[in-house]
């Protein structure tokens, strides 16, 4: 079974471009799909949280 995950393209703008991978997904595969976005998520955000804190303790460090 193939990551879907993978090569998702967002539906066409144009109307009867046909479907995007997302929509012909099954459930099972969508809810994965779905937790998978959201770790990542998860993962970004703490990443930007641990940039800004590095940032913030250096400049009070400078005063």
């Amino acid at each position: 079974m193939e990551d879907p995950g993978q090569d998702v393209v967002a539906s066409s703008a144009t109307p009867g471009a046909g479907k995007s991978k997302l929509e012909t997904l099954p459930k099972e595969d969508l809810i994965k799909f779905a937790k998978k976005q959201m770790m990542l998520m998860q993962k970004v955000k703490s990443r930007y949280i641990c940039v800004l804190s590095r940032k913030r303790l250096t400049k009070s460090c400078e005063l």
